[in-house]
């Protein structure tokens, strides 16, 4: 998937695009899955409701948050690649979380429904063909095009997972 140009996204998101090593979003999708799932199997259940400073999320929820982000950019994707002409509303990310009961779940139900979401995920965007993946959208002040939001799941992630091996992790599995 050719790498998006500086006018297809918001570039508040540039560096989690410009995080992605390859061409291939996608890949680096499985790559982390594999990761988060390498970390995760190693960790003490009670880890989860884990978090390294007041105010700042636990593990629970920081997994929650990449799932709530990677289906708002899917559904966004999939608003520009069938040709939806309503506007693409802005969402509240710490209000997803604080909502999201977090410490009433387990850890291995999120990382199994994150499993699912990810193959869900990951089949959307081979589903598309090249020119869908050219298409976007006007944001205002920017254009958003479907191939960038593949990069931004993957950029948000990766830049989260580094996050959970440095603040969360990094001690537990001496990372």
């Amino acid at each position: 998937m050719i790498k998006p140009a500086d006018g297809e996204y918001n570039p508040y998101y540039k560096s989690y695009i410009d995080s992605i090593p390859s061409q291939d979003p996608l890949g680096e999708l499985e790559v982390n899955r594999h990761l988060l799932h390498c970390y995760v199997g190693k960790l003490p259940r009670e880890i989860g409701d884990y978090r390294y400073a007041d105010g700042k999320w636990t593990v629970k929820e920081v997994l929650i948050h990449l799932m709530d982000v990677e289906r708002v950019m899917a559904y966004r994707a999939l608003m520009i690649a069938r040709g939806d002409e309503h506007p693409i509303q802005s969402f509240d990310d710490a209000m997803f979380v604080a909502n999201s009961e977090a410490k009433k779940r387990s850890l291995e139900q999120i990382v199994a429904e994150y499993d699912a979401l990810r193959v869900s995920t990951i089949t959307f965007f081979k589903g598309l063909t090249d020119e869908q993946l050219a298409l976007s959208k006007d944001m205002g002040e920017y254009r958003l095009s479907v191939r960038a939001l593949a990069y931004i799941i993957a950029g948000h992630e990766l830049h989260h997972l580094g996050v959970l091996k440095e603040r969360y992790f990094g001690k537990v599995l001496n990372l």
